[in-house]
């Protein structure tokens, strides 16, 4: 300040010992330009752009919102589904029965079906399945406890409809008494690395001991007369290598209020925080204005230049970045920036193959000033 000082004094002296600079006919032009090198001008809140806003608003999310929940623990997304393996009438199984008369073991044979919802199309969307859990629940409509056993089986298939991941394991339990209630025969997750979604699950070997007469056993008639194998299935999200988007967010309440500098061109830059697994381009940059509408528009008279790839990463390790916009005007003066209309192209990077995507990810700006370079040129008044 006390070099601005002596720099303004001395030009008012010299102005006043030549009439060549006498600033009363107009004939000087009265404004000055200072800072050419950098400044540092306070930014207005920028929200983060997360997952949500990124991949839940896009035509993916459109497919998708239905079907995921948010777990509270961590805040990672969760697919769930239900699916009937099995299901078997007491009275019918009864009638195909030759001998009722004492207890006996009922062998369905072997049944299988598949994971049902949304899990089976996430490889169409480039995303995978990660922390897969399978549980099967059956249901005992007697009011005797009934054993069950079997072998279950798992298989997975890729993209290509290969074998990718096969299991089999003995499974065994005893049915509570009564309708209603849910038994759990058998339960796993599978190993972290299988990403694609299991494509059949199969009982061999099924055995049920019922009791004599077990349409006489049955706990409530109007409530249940049926065994019921159920195949509950749950699974993280995750990107795969085949994964991209392109998507345009807005970034609103930006407060970058460098109107009054009178700039016609100037460099903004500012420090970028990736917790998504994903690198994220900068396509184009529109500043927006209020319409005469009332809506906002972009402002034509402004190019806005990006020159950014944001690494991805994760919450554990966030990607760091310099986001650099050149800000020019076409005609006039650069004016206050509050809203920017960002296109972004996201694909993913090879470390990133496999991390869980969770709500809380998301793009942040770090730092709180961007730093403004072009001169800065200060008003008459």
């Amino acid at each position: 300040m006390k070099k601005l000082f002596c720099f303004l004094s001395a030009g008012l002296l010299i102005a006043c010992a030549d009439m060549d600079y006498d600033i009363s006919d107009g004939r000087l032009d009265r404004e000055i330009t200072l800072f050419e090198e950098e400044i540092s001008v306070p930014i207005g809140s920028i929200g983060p752009i997360t997952l949500g806003s990124l991949l839940l608003d896009s035509s993916i999310g459109q497919i998708l919102g239905d079907y995921i929940q948010e777990d509270a623990r961590d805040g990672s997304y969760v697919l769930k589904s239900e699916s009937t393996l099995f299901a078997a009438n007491v009275y019918q199984l009864e009638r195909e029965t030759d001998d009722v008369e004492a207890p006996f073991t009922w062998e369905p044979g072997s049944v299988s079906g598949s994971v049902e919802g949304m899990a089976p199309l996430l490889g169409l969307l480039g995303l995978s399945t990660l922390n897969q859990q399978l549980e099967i629940v059956v249901t005992n409509p007697l009011r005797d406890v009934v054993p069950v056993r079997a072998t279950v089986g798992i298989l997975c298939l890729d993209a290509d409809y290969s074998l990718s991941y096969m299991a089999s394991e003995e499974a065994s339990a005893s049915l509570r008494r009564g309708s209603g209630r849910y038994n759990s025969l058998y339960s796993t997750e599978l190993p972290a690395e299988v990403g694609d979604v299991v494509s059949s699950v199969t009982l061999t070997d099924l055995a049920l001991d019922l009791p004599a007469h077990p349409a006489d056993r049955i706990y409530d008639p109007l409530t249940s007369d049926i065994f019921e194998f159920r195949l509950n299935h749950s699974c993280r999200i995750g990107f795969s290598e085949r994964f991209s988007l392109t998507q345009t967010v807005s970034v609103d309440d930006i407060g970058l209020e460098i109107g009054k500098y009178k700039l016609r061109r100037c460099e903004a830059s500012v420090e970028i925080e990736n917790t998504l697994p994903l690198s994220v381009t900068v396509r184009s940059v529109k500043a927006l204005k209020r319409g005469e509408n009332g809506y906002w528009v972009p402002d034509d008279n402004l190019t806005v230049t990006p020159g950014l790839t944001v690494a991805g990463g994760s919450t554990l390790s966030p990607g760091l970045s310099q986001l650099h916009l050149q800000v020019a005007a076409a005609e006039g003066a650069v004016p206050d920036i509050d809203r920017l209309e960002i296109e972004l192209e996201a694909s993913v990077p090879p470390e990133c193959v496999g991390v869980p995507v969770t709500a809380r990810q998301g793009l942040f700006v770090k730092s709180s000033f961007a730093r403004i370079r072009g001169g800065v040129t200060i008003p008459e008044n």
